[in-house]
């Protein structure tokens, strides 16, 4: 019978002067690395600085949506999964530990994809755009996932009489099953895709099966790393310089991210007929939308709510139809 590491291998972090991070500890040090997310989306994030962002690259006003999407969520992955996870595990292997193990435990922790997403629902039209493509990213990051879950599913498959054994047991299992949903639902969309020409209908069940996919992955994520604190109190223990070096990485990372996907921002906002739709192609305004003109939709619309006269900058044009977001 083949013998498969414990789960803990994959997290020690073990510095002489390093602090252990327990069952109470571990979520807090994790949701501090969702606050450089959170703050930065809702400056560098806002429709209106994307804007102003993007006027610098000779990419303004070019219509081909698809490639600049490609292009802005590939350098995301690219920034986030090759250079910020790369070296936050060599930070946190040390000499003596294999960075290997800890890239792949450190590539499962709870991203902040989510959080984001429900802070766009503050002001959908000046947020969904840098919320959705942090959404891409995140899905796209998880393809390799499977590798960790199925190794820690493998090494809890004998149970072991300890505090948070379940946890990361039931999570590793949550995470291949909800990997191996998606990959269905991929397929079947790409299949569908040859036979149905409703191609937003398709985007919009994969962009809503991935946010599923998200939380659920952040979950599982916490689930595990929570569980293994649990199981080994003294597995995960990186020092004061380290978690410090994390953090200023990860938000040098954030800000960075979110000025490349600022220069290939393509989309625009705009109200019809009392619906919200996000549009990346022209119909009754200038394209591309222009801070002034955003603004002036925005207030069309919170005129309509309080029962004013309608600005003559919503449109007029009522047999238009966008799909919801």
């Amino acid at each position: 019978m083949t013998s498969h590491p414990a789960p803990a291998t994959f997290f020690q972090v073990n510095r002489g002067d390093g602090i252990c991070k327990d069952g109470t500890m571990m979520p807090l040090f994790l949701a501090m690395l969702w606050v450089p997310t959170a703050v930065t989306s809702l400056i560098l994030g806002s429709s209106f600085i994307r804007r102003r962002l993007g006027r610098f690259s000779r990419y303004w006003g070019y219509r081909n949506r698809w490639r600049q999407i490609f292009a802005s969520v590939f350098g995301s992955v690219i920034l986030q999964a090759v250079f910020f996870d790369i070296i936050a595990a060599g930070l946190l292997a040390g000499p003596s530990t294999d960075i290997t193990n800890i890239y792949w435990a450190w590539f499962i922790r709870p991203l902040p994809g989510t959080i984001v997403l429900f802070l766009s629902l503050t002001c959908v039209p000046v947020f969904i755009e840098n919320a959705i493509e942090i959404q891409i990213t995140e899905i796209i990051m998880s393809i390799f996932t499977i590798k960790i879950y199925t190794d820690i599913e493998m090494s809890t498959r004998d149970p072991i009489d300890l505090d948070g054994f379940w946890s990361v047991r039931y999570g590793s299992i949550l995470g291949i099953v909800a990997w191996t949903l998606t990959l269905v639902v991929f397929l079947g969309c790409v299949l569908a895709s040859f036979v149905v020409s409703e191609g937003d209908t398709l985007g919009k069940v994969m962009t809503r099966w991935g946010v599923f996919f998200n939380i659920v992955g952040m979950a599982c994520g916490m689930s595990i790393w929570i569980g293994v604190a649990k199981m080994d109190p003294t597995a995960f223990c990186p020092s004061s310089s380290v978690g410090g070096g994390i953090a200023a990485l990860w938000i040098f990372t954030t800000v960075v991210d979110h000025l490349w996907r600022a220069l290939f921002c393509v989309g625009r906002v705009k109200w019809i007929s009392g619906k919200l739709a996000s549009s990346y192609h022209a119909a009754d305004t200038e394209w591309p939308l222009d801070v002034t003109t955003e603004k002036k939709l925005l207030i069309a619309k919170s005129n309509q709510r309080q029962g004013q006269p309608q600005d003559s900058y919503e449109s007029s044009d009522s047999s238009d139809e966008e799909e919801d977001i």
